[in-house]
């Protein structure tokens, strides 16, 4: 099979039990609903803006990646 991506191919091929290792949450941030990948020191990063407001997903303090504090 030839896949044609610009998605890695670690993330294509990778398995569903690396999938479920990785612990999500929602939460919120500024009152906005965010998915977050929970971190060291009460901190997480940004995986998915959950919000239904396109004005929230323009925000550079909520985009993936993003590293915020759970506290």
């Amino acid at each position: 099979m030839l896949i044609w991506s610009v998605v890695p191919s670690e993330t294509i091929w990778q398995s569903a039990d690396e999938k479920q290792r990785t612990q999500t949450k929602v939460t919120e941030v500024n009152g906005i609903k965010v998915l977050v990948e929970p971190l060291s020191d009460g901190k997480g990063r940004i995986c998915q803006v959950m919000s239904t407001n396109p004005a929230d997903f323009l925000r550079t303090d909520l985009a993936p990646g993003a590293i915020v504090s759970l506290v």
